[in-house]
């Protein structure tokens, strides 16, 4: 349980503090979801987990677009 707790906490540190986080909202309804609804630690684990692959998907496709950007402009400062 101990884990859970550690790994609930610096999910929350890591995800909710970048721009493009959730909000905090719909991470408090998550923890609220897993507290009430999961009686099982796999149940737990299996939801948090789902979460933090979210959440670092949509982090480095917010990285790769940025560097998109960013090489975008670079090419047209070479052309103009």
């Amino acid at each position: 349980m101990r884990v859970i707790k550690t790994l609930m906490v610096v999910f929350l540190l890591t995800f909710t503090t970048h721009a493009f986080a959730k909000s905090n909202a719909y991470y408090q309804a998550v923890v609220i979801n897993v507290l009430t609804n999961c009686k099982s630690d796999e149940c737990r684990k299996k939801i948090f987990e789902q979460e933090v692959h979210i959440a670092y998907f949509a982090l480095m496709d917010t990285i790769l677009n940025q560097f998109r950007f960013e090489i975008n402009q670079k090419e047209k400062k070479l052309y103009d």
